[in-house]
């Protein structure tokens, strides 16, 4: 029961998976051949038609014009040279901004 002034707290997911993948792989950009979805994360696996800086910031600028801004991306290399895995997962799930990540980190 909620007091006055009180909101109701509501746990934060992910859009449905399908809806992400469709607007991951729109165009083309990002062309998926499996995926592994658990309640918090997504790992869809395929390849990327662009560089792969360009196709991740174009991913995620089409999350946040569809209302997603909570969602966050990250592009990983797989062991086969032309795939590769987008994870998406949520910005409240992400280690704090004191997290020291030890230098650099490139995309390939």
């Amino acid at each position: 029961m909620l007091r006055a002034g009180q909101e109701e707290k509501r746990e934060a997911k992910l859009p449905p998976v399908s809806q992400v993948r469709d607007l991951l792989s729109k165009d083309q950009l990002f062309v998926g051949a499996s995926e592994v979805v658990f309640e918090r994360v997504y790992i869809l696996e395929g390849q990327v038609v662009d560089q792969p800086a360009t196709a991740l910031a174009t991913m995620q600028q089409r999350l946040i014009d569809a209302g997603m801004e909570n969602v966050e991306l990250f592009l990983q290399r797989c062991i086969e040279p032309d795939r590769c895995a987008v994870l998406v997962m949520l910005k409240e799930d992400m280690p704090s901004s004191d997290f020291a990540w030890p230098g650099d980190v490139a995309l390939w």
